[in-house]
């Protein structure tokens, strides 16, 4: 029948679950949305690798931040951040690979594997999500934006694909 066709609908649906919390991570990672701020009517989109002023075609990249935020107190905050969304995201990677590969093979093991895996992923976005909110929300003047919330959405597609495969697992 075919690869995917194999194996049961609640692997499948996993594995779109996670594909979709794939999706959701590269664009909140690689988009200026994270945050705006207003200041003398130059508006700044800050993202995790870039930030730009009052439109897409000013744009900084990710030195820039860093340099802009070395000294202060967000500095540390922006880099466990930074680290938590891309260990998240290399996990949403793997937990991926391990989903297509439990498709084909319906080994359980695999499965235990990708659902700790999707887990793990998720959580170090919560954490990363958190210390971004708890850090930032200081700043004054400063709104949360679109990517950010595109980055709850990929943390709660990776639990829901972990739940998933676990249910998955523990079915005969």
């Amino acid at each position: 029948m075919g690869c995917i066709g194999d194996s049961s609908k609640l692997a499948c649906v996993a594995l779109i679950v996670i594909i979709l919390s794939f999706v959701c991570a590269c664009v909140a990672i690689f988009t200026p949305f994270w945050q705006e701020q207003e200041s003398n009517g130059v508006i700044t989109y800050s993202g995790l690798l870039t930030t730009c002023q009052n439109s897409l075609s000013e744009c900084f990249t990710i030195d820039n931040i860093l340099s802009a935020y070395q000294g202060t107190d967000q500095y540390d905050d922006f880099l466990v951040n930074l680290s938590l969304q891309m260990f998240g995201f290399l996990l949403i990677i793997v937990s991926m690979v391990l989903l297509f590969l439990y498709c084909c093979c319906t080994f359980k093991a695999i499965g235990v594997i990708a659902a700790i895996t999707s887990i793990l992923a998720g959580c170090s976005i919560i954490a990363g999500l958190i210390v971004y909110g708890i850090s930032f929300s200081s700043v004054v003047n400063s709104l949360m934006s679109w990517s950010f919330g595109l980055d709850v959405a990929a943390a709660a597609l990776a639990l829901t694909a972990g739940i998933l495969c676990i249910i998955n697992c523990c079915l005969p």
